[in-house]
């Protein structure tokens, strides 16, 4: 009779075991089923977040432009500042962004032909006549611009010629001093004359770039491309040039006392004149140099002999 009863239990314990279990089991498809229904929620919510927060950028992508548009410069600087605040908020746009800005500098430089009068800097042609000249000084617009832009191309690490293109503009005489623009194509910019002092122009290309007479003591140029440029009388003592680029360029006259030229390539350069007094050539390719009239004396990394061995000197030379 206990034998029975216990049988009897038993088969009534595996019932409620079945139905606790089926419980569980449509607890956890009703569990699946309201996370399923979650996710797709919760993804439909961040499309058309997306799709407000793009709306957004858009609008005000469109305002800050057409504030560029402007007659009133305070208002085309707001539109410059609001365009870098953009970019800040939406990294995939900073390269649109970057190249508006450069574009927005190229048409508002010192020399544009449709200006009832240039300033004298932009019709003079010898170098000598820019230290007799006060400088220029670009809008607050249009510096703010040529400095945003190439902060940005900075930020994304552009090699050269990816990083704002500022290709020629023609700011000659400008005061431009302690100006950043590293990475930035400046190709045949015309900046004869212009105050540079301090500017960062690292990596940056400057082949064929006009900077006759300009004030450039303590630049930063290292590994610059200044290839075919002219630099006849500019002042670049104590620039540093290391690794640059200046083969074939102008330099008649240049001022580059104390300057670093390590690793440079002046090779076919015309240093006629020049002042090099204490100047550092390290390893620098002096092949072809015309190096006749000047200046080197307290020369570091470079003997007479190996000077004389590759480049073009003569008596007028100073060692």
């Amino acid at each position: 009779m206990e034998k029975r009863q216990e049988l009897h239990d038993a088969r009534r314990q595996r019932q409620w075991q079945h139905l606790t279990s089926l419980g569980v089991l449509l607890g956890l498809v009703f569990t699946a089923g309201g996370l399923v229904y979650t996710a797709r929620t919760w993804e439909t919510g961040q499309k058309t977040l997306d799709s407000a927060v793009q709306g957004q950028v858009t609008d005000r992508y469109t305002k800050a432009v057409e504030q560029l548009g402007s007659a009133k410069p305070d208002v085309r600087l707001g539109g410059i500042y609001a365009l870098q605040r953009l970019a800040t908020d939406s990294p995939r746009d900073q390269e649109t962004i970057r190249n508006v800005l450069a574009a927005f500098v190229r048409n508002h430089d010192l020399c544009k032909t449709d200006q009832k009068s240039l300033p004298k800097q932009c019709t003079t042609t010898k170098t000598s006549d820019f230290k007799k000249l006060s400088y220029l000084r670009p809008g607050a617009d249009v510096r703010a611009a040529l400095t945003i832009a190439a902060a940005l191309s900075s930020e994304n690490g552009g090699a050269i010629l990816n990083g704002a293109d500022f290709s020629q503009i023609q700011f000659p005489g400008a005061d431009l001093i302690l100006v950043k623009l590293p990475r930035t194509n400046l190709a045949s910019v015309q900046l004869q004359g212009a105050a540079l002092i301090g500017a960062d122009l690292q990596h940056s290309y400057l082949g064929g770039a006009r900077l006759g007479g300009a004030q450039m003591s303590g630049a930063q140029l290292s590994e610059a491309l200044l290839s075919f440029a002219d630099l006849e009388e500019a002042d670049l003592a104590g620039a540093r040039l290391r690794g640059s680029d200046i083969h074939s360029s102008n330099l008649r006259g240049t001022n580059l006392t104390s300057a670093i030229l390590d690793y440079a390539d002046l090779s076919d350069a015309d240093l006629r004149g020049a002042n090099l007094n204490g100047a550092s050539l390290r390893n620098a390719d002096l092949r072809g140099t015309d190096l006749r009239g000047t200046n080197l004396k307290l020369v570091v990394g470079k003997t007479r002999d190996e000077m004389q061995r590759v480049a073009i000197v003569d008596n007028t030379t100073l060692f």
